[in-house]
């Protein structure tokens, strides 16, 4: 069992790792993108047709790579507000089991809401990059997978006593 745990603490390692990477670059290129186009347009008065949409396409893909990094590391201020306000006094384990089993329940119906949202919208294409839609809400879809992979990892590691993803190495 602990070197299964091992495993899949590797795996979600690697996975946020890339995603990191990945999100910094989209970020340098929304970055450049959004420069060119202000900077066409103020100095040139020649706006790029491409940059709104190609800016609403890469801007959720890094906000919900940002979604996975965050619920790994446990950063997301919501689950502390919602812990100390509902589950205040109660064992400790027993509260995080139930916020987690809270997460699971919610990311699975993001997971669903989202890929059905991304179904809907498959023959929509953007006006000037002609590309589908539902690559803007699939990027929801695909974040809240590992999501819910790394919320129930934790689930399992707190119901066997580990508070953390780093006492499995």
């Amino acid at each position: 069992m602990k070197s299964s745990l091992v495993a899949v603490n590797r795996l979600i390692e690697s996975i946020t790792n890339v995603l990191a990477v990945v999100s910094s670059i989209l970020m340098v290129v929304l970055t450049i993108v959004v420069f060119l186009d202000v900077f066409s347009r103020y100095i040139f008065n020649l706006p790029f047709t491409f940059t709104g949409e190609l800016t609403a396409l890469i801007f959720p893909w890094i906000v919900f790579f940002g979604t996975v990094i965050i619920t790994k590391n446990d950063e997301n201020v919501a689950i502390t507000v919602f812990k100390e306000k509902f589950f205040a006094g109660k064992s400790g384990k027993y509260a995080d089991l139930m916020i987690y089993l809270i997460m699971i329940f919610f990311s699975v119906f993001l997971i669903k809401s989202s890929f059905d949202l991304s179904v809907s919208v498959y023959r929509q294409t953007l006006p000037i990059l002609g590309i589908s839609k539902s690559w803007m809400y699939i990027s929801e879809t695909f974040a809240f997978c590992l999501v819910l992979l790394i919320l129930i990892y934790k689930a399992i590691l707190l119901f066997f006593g580990k508070k953390n993803m780093e006492e499995q190495q």
